[in-house]
Order: C-alpha cells, then sequence, then structure tokens
C-alpha cells in the first residue's frame, strides 16, 4: 500500500470518529456514559488523524 493511499484511510476513519463523536456528544441530553463514550471517539478520530499526518511526512522509500 502506498504512502497516500495509507494516509488517506486513516484520515478517512479518523474524520468517522470524530464527526460519530461530535453527533454523540450534542445527542446525548446530558447523560453521562454517553458524553464520556463521545470524548473517547473524539479522541480516537484525533489519533486516526494523527497518524495519518505522520505518514505524509515520513520520507518516500527509494525503490531500485
Amino acid at each position: 500500500m502506498d504512502k497516500k493511499r495509507a494516509a488517506l484511510n486513516w484520515a478517512f476513519l479518523g474524520t468517522g470518529f470524530l464527526v460519530y463523536g461530535l453527533y454523540c456528544a450534542l445527542s446525548t441530553g446530558g447523560t453521562w456514559y454517553l458524553i464520556a463514550s463521545a470524548a473517547i471517539l473524539v479522541a480516537s478520530g484525533a489519533v486516526c488523524l494523527a497518524s495519518a499526518v505522520q505518514i505524509m511526512r515520513r520520507p518516500d522509500q527509494q525503490r531500485y
């Protein structure tokens, strides 16, 4: 798998976690365990997006 495709997969996964986490946080009605799970989803999305950034910043492997 090439670098751009891997980064794109991580970015899509991270964006999905962020959007779903924000949806859960905004539609909980104040239930503490749903707010906690939404925070975990948002944190997971941030980690996935950070992985995508790290993949894109890696130097290209030289092919012979």
